[in-house]
């Protein structure tokens, strides 16, 4: 009986020992991955920026030509 419970602790510690650093590197990858995800919507929200003015300022002009009137952000 003792000596399946020293086995159980003996299979605890190794597989603790393997699963840190495993845990570790997983996690140091997807940290990497993460970055460079965020790189790409960076550099795709820079170069569509001026997008979302002109959908607004288009959006604007389609309820004045509707109600007659500018909605109340658009008007100066």
């Amino acid at each position: 009986m003792a000596a399946k419970i020293r086995q159980i602790f003996t299979i605890h510690k190794y597989s603790i020992g393997v699963f840190i650093p495993s845990l570790w590197y997983i996690s140091i990858l997807q940290v990497g991955y993460a970055e460079k995800v965020s790189n790409v919507w960076s550099k795709v929200a820079e170069d569509t920026s001026g997008y979302i003015s002109s959908v607004f300022t288009f959006a604007a002009l389609e309820v004045e030509e509707i109600s007659g009137s500018k909605p109340a952000e658009v008007q100066n």
